[in-house]
């Protein structure tokens, strides 16, 4: 999943920023004064995740995909749909020739033990060699045999007492987080293609994780933030069996700022997208502290990366004197409680300012973007 194209999944606040950017640099000036920034969530999307919609997800990606996969062994794959699939479901995925079948009728049901069995392969019928596009199923319908084996028979333990999962992203297992990735790419997909239909107008979408902060246009003059909030919330609960959606505005917020990660966003009256650092009232207030065993050279590089990050989470548009200098204000303050010289902060401050004018600068001039979007960082991991 993370060798493709896509645009919409985000990882960092960087790539959310950067769609932040896009939006006011190509947006109309005329089509802004009528949009509206929410937010969105899914409620408990682990144990939301049916089999069924896991299945979907996995298909499509699949089958969307770009990639070359290579070293594949699509005889033993097609053996394995033959045992754990049902005939139904390998023809509705078009494989009935191709998938193998036993010289004899089985007397019982087939394990996958008998791949393993010696001289198996001697008792298999094979069927017709696959083209490009039955690849391509073969390794949806394993993949899906694999997902519906760990979806139906997970086991977590809750005090003395084993429990096993029927359905659901297995709990607290690493899987839960793959699937939930596959199924959130396949709703994104569903999500902008049926708000398109309906013409209801996404002008920026961005997801992290099932975070998702978009900007939204009016359907009609008269309808306010939350009426097309909820609009927008409706087309997103018909898209995946199970799983719900809750929608937020900034209305709901001090301020009437969304927040979104680290930061909190709002528009302009002029339907600007701004963005400003933000912490949650209940996170920790502390910084490494000076007498912590990490080594200075370590100590350092975190706090002027902490202090970057703020800067960063600041749109450029803001006033520096009253929207960032309280954010670092503030964090000189905490390095101040956790036993940094005054000396020491001001280097530290001075280093971190010099970054940041650096990005600017490379910036205006064209070498670098502020914000990197999702193309561009993915380009200099491969470099």
């Amino acid at each position: 999943m993370d060798g493709d194209p896509d645009t919409n999944e985000m990882k960092s606040s960087e790539e959310m920023r950067s769609k932040f950017e896009d939006y006011n640099k190509n947006v109309a000036p005329e089509i802004k004064k009528r949009a509206f920034v929410t937010s969105m969530d899914a409620k408990s999307l682990y144990p939301s995740i049916k089999k069924s919609v896991a299945r979907e997800a996995i298909v499509e990606l699949v089958n969307k995909s770009d990639l070359t996969i290579k070293n594949v062994d699509y005889w033993e794959g097609a053996k394995y749909i033959a045992i754990l699939c049902s005939a139904e479901e390998i023809r509705e995925a078009g494989l009935s020739d191709i998938i193998p079948r036993r010289t004899t009728r089985a007397t019982r049901q087939l394990t996958l033990n008998c791949l393993f069995t010696r001289g198996d392969n001697d008792k298999w019928i094979p069927g017709q060699d696959p083209d490009d596009a039955q690849k391509k199923m073969i390794i949806s319908l394993v993949l899906c045999a694999a997902n519906e084996e760990i979806m139906s028979n997970h086991i977590y333990k809750v005090g003395d007492i084993l429990y096993r999962q029927s359905d659901g992203a297995p709990a607290g297992s690493e899987y839960a987080g793959i699937i939930a990735r596959a199924v959130t790419r396949m709703f994104d997909s569903r999500y902008l293609r049926k708000t398109a239909e309906r013409g209801l107008n996404v002008l920026m979408y961005g997801r992290y994780i099932d975070d998702i902060d978009q900007v939204i246009e009016k359907e009609f003059d008269e309808d306010d933030e939350k009426t097309t909030s909820e609009k927008f919330k409706a087309v997103a609960n018909e898209c995946c069996d199970n799983i719900v959606w809750e929608d937020d505005i900034p209305s709901g917020h001090p301020g009437a700022k969304l927040p979104i990660l680290d930061m909190q966003v709002w528009l302009r009256d002029d339907g600007v997208l701004l963005y400003q650092h933000y912490e949650k009232p209940v996170s920790s207030k502390q910084v490494l502290s000076v007498r912590s065993a990490h080594s200075s050279q370590g100590k350092r590089a975190v706090h002027i990366n902490e202090i970057v990050r703020r800067m960063l989470n600041c749109s450029p548009q803001l006033s520096w004197a009253e929207a960032v200098v309280p954010i670092l204000e503030e964090y000189m303050r905490r390095m101040s409680k956790a036993g940094y010289s005054e000396s020491y902060r001001h280097d530290v401050l001075t280093s971190a300012v010099n970054i940041y004018e650096k990005k600017l600068k490379d910036d205006a001039d064209g070498t670098c973007p502020l914000n990197r979007p999702s193309p561009w960082l993915q380009k200099s991991r491969e470099t």
